[in-house]
């Protein structure tokens, strides 16, 4: 699936399933700013306005491997943006938010994003995640998922995950 000396080709992540979950290729046609509102969104990716923004963005800067949308029975809830950190792309950061208020919503975002990060972690890929100091929902997430703090900046705290802290979270221990 994913080339174990690199993620150039990270786009082979999608379709990834899981039940009623897949990761598709986000398309130009594909709303994400939208559903989301101006205040959460700048928690995300504060420096982006409009859909077009957001399009430009994933297209132009040079570390956005892939952008991926999470569709639960078919419907877009959330979406993740890979971008790479070092030149021989063995680390990436992973980003993203969900928008669907749906019941269950939350378990369909912790498989999706497990299936990413258990692909990455198999192919002895680094996988890092960043988030807001303000963002406490972000943050309990993250926690949630394994990753484990490694630095705090005057805005932001960054973390990590192994696949032992994926493993061992409660999360993940409840859905295998």
């Amino acid at each position: 699936m994913i080339n174990s000396n690199s993620i150039t080709d990270i786009k082979a992540l999608a379709p990834l399933c899981n039940n009623s979950i897949k990761w598709t290729v986000y398309k130009s046609s594909d709303i994400v700013c939208g559903h989301f509102t101006t205040e959460a969104w700048h928690t995300i990716l504060g420096e982006i306005e409009t859909e077009e923004e957001l399009r430009k963005h994933l297209t132009e800067y040079h570390d956005v491997t892939a952008c991926l949308i999470l569709r639960r029975d078919s419907i877009p809830i959330g979406f993740a943006y890979i971008i790479t950190e070092d030149n021989e792309k063995r680390i990436i950061s992973i980003h993203g938010g969900g928008w669907s208020d749906a019941k269950n919503a939350v378990w369909s975002y912790y498989r999706g994003i497990y299936l990413i990060i258990e692909v990455l972690l198999n192919a002895g890929i680094r996988v890092r995640t960043s988030c807001l100091k303000s963002n406490h929902r972000a943050y309990r997430f993250i926690n949630s998922l394994g990753f484990v703090r490694y630095c705090t900046g005057d805005k932001c705290c960054y973390f990590y995950i192994n696949k032992k802290r994926m493993e061992n979270s409660r999360p993940y221990k409840f859905l295998k």
